[in-house]
């Protein structure tokens, strides 16, 4: 159940954070659309801090913590991370 999530989770915002990767977009809606995925994120990540996480340790043994990383290691991260200056 938590492989889907996390991968859902892990590339939810890409494809909006994508189209700006060369500049800002465009699109007129673009400035709309992605003040409602941070929405959606900043409502979920709440919802896990304050009720997933804390259940979390007394719900998931060894083996399901491992399978949770994988996925993790797995889906990685997509947003372009900042390049050091030379």
């Amino acid at each position: 159940m938590l492989g889907p999530h996390t991968e859902v989770e892990e590339h939810g915002v890409e494809t909006v954070l994508r189209e700006a990767a060369g500049g800002a977009p465009a699109d007129p809606a673009w400035p709309e659309r992605l003040t409602e995925v941070l929405n959606l994120l900043r409502d979920h990540i709440l919802k896990e801090q304050d009720g997933v996480f804390p259940a979390a340790p007394a719900c998931l043994d060894t083996e399901q913590w491992e399978a949770v990383e994988a996925v993790r290691a797995r889906a990685g991260t997509r947003v372009p991370q900042p390049q050091p200056s030379t």
